[in-house]
């Protein structure tokens, strides 16, 4: 348990709930102070149920309480002053060992605190395309030359239950998840638990019904999609493809979800309870595997356009490669190449220069690179083919 790590504000969030949640027993509410005394207490419990089960029994558990109370004052049974703290820790408390709980005293925030692993594979095949929206097809086939092997690779993202693929606001929310997952610990089992809110507040969005849905959505269309691949799906740990490993590739990044719904105005049971997904274990094993790249995440939430967004994802991956080979922080691709590995279509929109021009302005204005450059491919024209080159010059101190 030693190397346990939880972020703090994602504990305090979960306090939080948690303590809503118990206050809505009349008897502990009389001595809020009594309650907020043992707040250290507290949250070494919900450390325990986080490492040790996780915090969907935890409500459980409040929740037998609760009904016990319940059962006790309709029976007009005396409760004396100190039943009900000593009652409700023994029912919280009851399922966890105490003694293996890591100590908060360790609990330090890390700089690195929101600095968040995304699958490198997604970098390189998106499972979107930009400004389709809910006129996707119901399969998305990605496919490139492999520059070490020279082998065609392929991905194919395929919706089994519905007709609409992911959107780019849909993979915000899964990034959030990401992020969630690894500020929480990890769970080796691939465990999120989260409430709407906490998502809203980590992308920076309203707590509205709108955003809710749009959650909701995202978490069904995970979900529902379902991908194979060929040479293209990387298991990092095995340091093998899937299929070459496994020949049964098809798999889905979500594999189970039980949501929680929350009101239209931010309101609702999503207060208090936790919702809860479970990452497929091909994604939690890559995303356990170091040296895989960062994006981060305060600077990621805080660009304003959705291409802007990928290109930095896409952008860091190559970054780390550069590093560690020493060679210059320069990424250099044919403009096609480029649009469609951030899931630009070359047919859409019309003024695909613009939207490319105005992300990169972005990144340039933010500090990420420091000039970009889009030049007339000399090799196409000796070919007889027009086609353009962008060069991005990444700032070595961002």
């Amino acid at each position: 348990m030693a190397e346990f790590t939880i972020d703090p504000a994602v504990l305090e969030d979960e306090y939080e709930l948690f303590k809503a949640y118990v206050l809505k027993v009349p008897e502990i509410a009389a001595d809020e102070k009594r309650f907020d005394k043992d707040k250290a207490y507290w949250m070494k419990v919900i450390r325990g149920y986080i490492e040790q089960h996780d915090t969907m029994f935890m409500h459980q558990r409040i929740g037998e309480f609760q009904q016990l109370m319940d059962s006790k004052r309709t029976k007009g049974s005396a409760i004396k002053a100190n039943d009900p703290f000593r009652l409700f820790n023994y029912y919280i408390s009851k399922p966890l060992d105490m003694k293996k709980i890591a100590s908060a005293k360790k609990e330090k925030p890390s700089k690195n605190s929101y600095l968040v692993k995304v699958d490198p594979n997604f970098m390189e095949f998106p499972y979107f395309n930009f400004g389709r929206g809910s006129s996707d097809p119901i399969e998305i086939h990605k496919e490139k030359i492999c520059e070490k092997t020279g082998n065609k690779t392929e991905m194919i993202f395929k919706a089994e239950t519905s007709s609409i693929m992911p959107t780019e606001a849909h993979d915000l929310v899964l990034k959030a998840l990401f992020m969630l997952y690894q500020a929480s610990g990890m769970n080796p089992r691939g465990i999120i638990l989260f409430t709407q809110r906490q998502l809203c507040k980590a992308l920076n969005w309203p707590p509205d019904g709108k955003n809710y849905r749009t959650i909701k959505e995202a978490i069904k269309r995970f979900q529902d999609m379902f991908i194979t691949s060929k040479e293209a799906f990387y298991l990092y740990k095995d340091k093998v493809f899937l299929n070459n490993l496994n020949e049964n590739t098809r798999f889905n990044i979500i594999s189970v979800s039980n949501f929680i719904e929350g009101g239209e105005d931010g309101t609702g049971q999503d207060e208090l309870f936790s919702s809860k997904v479970i990452l497929n274990p091909y994604i939690v094993d890559n995303l356990k595997t170091k040296n895989l790249g960062y994006i981060d995440w305060d600077f990621y939430v805080s660009l304003h356009l959705s291409i802007s967004k990928r290109i930095y994802e896409m952008l860091q991956r190559k970054k780390e490669e550069l590093k560690s080979t020493n060679k210059p922080l320069i990424y250099k691709r044919s403009i096609i190449e480029f649009t469609e590995r951030i899931g630009l279509s070359i047919a859409t929109p019309r003024n695909i220069k613009h939207a490319l021009k105005a992300a990169l302005e972005e990144l340039v204005n933010t500090g990420y690179l420091l000039k970009y450059e889009i030049l007339k491919d000399k090799t196409s024209e000796e070919k007889g083919v027009e086609s353009e080159q962008i060069i991005l010059y990444y700032n070595p101190q961002k």
